[in-house]
């Protein structure tokens, strides 16, 4: 059996409490003040001298985020597998991810990346989006020159869906869109050359509202810590730059070896075989201990873990175990 509680107050003074807490908050009946004593995010005052409730002052400070859906979204701190620090020219790409068009030019600064010229800086999806509603929001600074600062959703070959415009110095620019084509975003200038902007980071959400930073007092502060690590996996799907391995493997003829290159992730599905760009051959190491040198080397087959290349030599090399030595490549499965 429970133990017996035996309340410390008379029936008089449980009431009189009772009376007293009602029309202190105001409740007309015993329900009313339950109601009012629950303890919800939307109904308790953020202080005594400020009424707005939790729940909304968690969202306007950053409490309620969404997931960002676009990779190397910080540019803080960007991923930058190609190691430039300047990048220029039409139609390339440049940090993780980033393809300029046209007359754009990129530098990575102190605090973002810095862009100029005119036209885009844009990141390409896998597949075109599904039905919804989406939100893609900019965050910038220090903007210069004569033309507007641009921001836009849109298709290959639909055209634009969505886009805003600012002139102003600094800022968030911020626009919604609901669409199932979209496929692209952009940002960047709309006309002449004579312009620039630091750019600190984007995003691209769920919904009608932007969750990418909020306002303390005269300065816009991110809401969530970025992850580099997970915006690094995230980009080393598409392309994994300037890797040095030493690979195992097995020369089978007389010339060429079969090599096991581990890779940290496995890269985007797709029919492309991986676009490799090797800036150094390396040697091969026989069982012997004989060094060859390399003069070519190509993948031959992708798998979650490795990529197995064909490695040649001019020089005759003996049947059995090797490894490939001091090679640097990257590769790239870039949209």
């Amino acid at each position: 059996m429970p133990d017996t509680y035996t309340s410390q107050f008379s029936g008089e003074e449980i009431d009189a409490a009772l009376r007293a807490a009602q029309i202190i908050s105001g409740a007309d009946t015993p329900a009313e003040l339950r109601k009012k004593l629950e303890i919800r995010g939307d109904t308790i005052p953020v202080s005594a001298t400020d009424p707005t409730p939790v729940s909304e002052a968690l969202t306007a400070s950053g409490g309620g985020v969404n997931p960002n859906l676009l990779d190397n979204w910080y540019f803080g701190r960007p991923v930058n597998q190609r190691g430039q620090t300047e990048y220029t020219g039409n139609a390339t790409y440049s940090i993780d991810r980033w393809w300029t068009q046209y007359e754009t030019s990129l530098s990575v600064v102190d605090g973002g990346i810095k862009i100029g010229g005119k036209w885009d800086v844009q990141q390409y999806f896998e597949n075109t989006l599904p039905n919804a509603t989406y939100t893609l929001s900019l965050l910038y600074r220090d903007r210069t020159g004569s033309d507007s600062l641009r921001l836009l959703a849109g298709n290959r070959t639909d055209g634009d869906i969505a886009q805003t415009e600012s002139k102003d110095a600094s800022g968030i620019l911020s626009v919604t869109f609901s669409t199932a084509t979209a496929n692209r975003f952009n940002f960047g200038f709309t006309g002449s050359t004579d312009n620039s902007a630091i750019i600190i980071a984007i995003k691209l959400e769920l919904g009608s509202t932007q969750t990418l930073a909020h306002k303390e007092g005269d300065k816009w502060v991110l809401n969530e810590i970025p992850n580099f690590g997970e915006q690094l996996r995230r980009c080393q799907r598409f392309h994994l730059g300037d890797m040095q391995r030493d690979a195992p493997g097995r020369i089978s003829g007389s010339t060429t070896a079969y090599c096991v290159v581990p890779i940290p992730v496995t890269m985007r599905q797709s029919s492309a075989t991986p676009v490799q760009a090797i800036s150094n051959y390396g040697n091969i190491v026989d069982k012997d201990g004989g060094f060859h040198v390399v003069n070519n080397a190509y993948c031959v087959v992708e798998a979650d873990s490795y990529l197995l290349f064909a490695v040649s030599s001019t020089e005759t090399m003996p049947v059995g175990p090797c490894v490939w030595q001091d090679a640097h490549f990257s590769v790239s499965k870039d949209l």
